[in-house]
């Protein structure tokens, strides 16, 4: 691109100047994350979980999906995508947004789940309530008030730790003094035209990719500890066939990567967990009471999905 030779029209002018340095911006830093970035295993692990589990983690009680179905689940898994997205394309300030609505989505569903009348939300649901979005400091006294268990022998309260970190992307998006500014999070060295041009810097970038790991580590604790059922692993197409409950358990492997991305300050309360919890062992109960699913039990379920594609497509 020829910075003397730009279209006339402003916003032709602006998608010249993006076009020509957004594929070096991505190609950087994916260089970057495979070469340098100190905690790629952990990262990659962060973003299976994010694309694969996520929407997973809550019970499927009627009760609660009437209310919000898994819309905020959903939501929080695109909100953290997004943000993996803006950091490729050097947008790093753009990401803490992300990640701190992800954290409310997933802290304030547990909380709509548990302590919100169904009307209420799915006014909230449907854009119509006169309260708004739950804050999230409420939601988070609601959920450390229904799980006073685990703080004990813990040297810190898990809520303490993730508002902490809730505050410090606050600060950024605030832009809490000039070590949250703009130029210090997401700095441009290029202009052109009156534009800041998007470009890949590696402290920018280690910041932002640290964020995003630290908030799914965070995410991954809430959902452990707000439905700990999801740390045993569970195989439900040898129960249930095709027709597993819709969440709320997770397979062997999955359990296994829920319980890597802990952060290691909770791991022996995941351990005590795991040992104790009273729910744990009434879901283990449950799932050993059941029979095995047969093999014609499950070609009749695959007759069954047949049917229904087929008349799927003729509607």
């Amino acid at each position: 691109m020829n910075p003397f030779n730009l279209p006339k029209e402003s916003f032709n002018a602006r998608r010249d100047i993006l076009l020509s340095s957004l594929e070096s911006v991505i190609t950087e830093t994916s260089n970057y994350i495979y070469n340098d970035y100190p905690n790629l295993e952990k990262l990659e692990q962060a973003e299976s979980f994010c694309t694969h589990e996520l929407m997973e983690a809550p019970t499927a009680r009627v009760d609660h999906l009437e209310k919000v179905s898994i819309f905020p689940w959903v939501e929080a898994v695109q909100e953290l995508d997004s943000c993996l997205t803006v950091i490729f394309q050097g947008n790093y300030k753009n990401a803490f947004d992300s990640l701190r609505r992800a954290l409310e989505l997933v802290a304030g569903s547990f909380f709509v789940l548990d302590s919100t009348e169904s009307e209420k939300a799915k006014k909230w649901m449907h854009s119509v309530s006169d309260k708004g979005t739950p804050n999230f400091k409420r939601a988070l006294s609601a959920l450390k008030k229904a799980t006073p268990q685990y703080d004990q022998d813990n040297d810190e309260s898990w809520t303490d730790v993730l508002l902490e970190h809730y505050w410090d992307i606050c600060n950024v998006i605030h832009v809490n003094g000039m070590e949250n500014s703009f130029n210090i999070i997401s700095p441009r060295f290029r202009h052109i035209n009156g534009m800041g041009v998007p470009q890949f810097d590696k402290k920018a970038c280690s910041q932002s990719l640290s964020y995003y790991l630290k908030t799914v580590e965070l995410i991954a604790l809430t959902v452990a500890l707000s439905n700990p059922v999801l740390l045993v692993g569970f195989d439900m197409e040898r129960k249930f066939g095709i027709n597993p409950p819709m969440s709320g358990f997770y397979s062997p492997v999955q359990a296994e990567n829920l319980a890597c991305l802990i952060p290691d300050n909770f791991q022996k309360l995941i351990a005590r967990i795991k040992e104790t919890d009273t729910n744990i062992r009434s879901i283990q109960h449950w799932y050993d009471s059941l029979p095995d699913i047969t093999e014609e039990e499950l070609n009749a379920q695959f007759e069954r999905q047949d049917e229904f594609f087929k008349e799927f497509k003729k509607s």
